[in-house]
Formats: C-alpha cells, sequence, structure tokens
C-alpha cells in the first residue's frame, strides 16, 4: 500500500508544478472580455501581442521577420498540421500588429486561428 501512495504523492507534486510553469510562461497581457460563457481549449501554438505591438511567443520577442521564421519552422515540425493557434492580444493593442500576424499566418498556411479574450469573472 506504501508504494501506491507514493506515485499518487509524486503525480500530485508533478502536475502542480506543470501547471505553475504553464502559467509563468504566460504573458501579462489585458484581454477583452467575453460577453457569454465558453469554453476555451489549450492551444498548440500561443502568440502575444502586448500593448504596444511586440510579438513574443513562449517568452521570446520577435519582429515580424523572425516570427514568420518561427512559424513556419513549427508548422513544418508538425507535418503541417498546426490545428491549434491561438493569438493573446492586448485589448490596447493596435490592429495593424494583429493583422500583421494574421497575414503570417496565412502566408505559412495555417487557416484556423482563435483570439483569446478574458472569461468574465
Amino acid at each position: 500500500m506504501t508504494p501506491l501512495i507514493d506515485i499518487v504523492f509524486l503525480l500530485i507534486v508533478f502536475f502542480m508544478t506543470v501547471s505553475q510553469i504553464s502559467e509563468i510562461k504566460r504573458a501579462k497581457l489585458d484581454l477583452p472580455k467575453l460577453k457569454t460563457q465558453g469554453e476555451q481549449h489549450q492551444a498548440e501554438l500561443t502568440i502575444n501581442i502586448d500593448s504596444k505591438g511586440g510579438i513574443s511567443i513562449g517568452g521570446s520577442d520577435l519582429n515580424i521577420d523572425s516570427f514568420q521564421a518561427m512559424v513556419q519552422t513549427e508548422y513544418a515540425n508538425s507535418n503541417n498540421t498546426l490545428a491549434s493557434v491561438v493569438i493573446r492580444a492586448d485589448e490596447n493593442c493596435d490592429s495593424t500588429s494583429i493583422n500583421q500576424v494574421v497575414a503570417t499566418l496565412g502566408r505559412v498556411g495555417i487557416q484556423y486561428i482563435r483570439v483569446a479574450v478574458e472569461d468574465p469573472p
């Protein structure tokens, strides 16, 4: 019985650590507010756009050219099936940056893009 308890304890510690790491990688953005309740799914690729229009993925700040190169690499590594792309844009950012990101994703071949919003309290 004791080994089973040890395994369960290790699994709890593992999942607590992983959940905290995924929260650390999220950029602090003021997302637009969601008007209705809805379910948000996890993404394979999350693109952050801050209030000044800066693009970042996984904590790395990118310009539009390096962003395109990175997305092309990710898309090629996923055998052209990168199905879950989410744009997290600050509600105060200029739409030009969002349009550039969407156009770049379209040039790479990604057609389905979701925009993240904040759940209402």
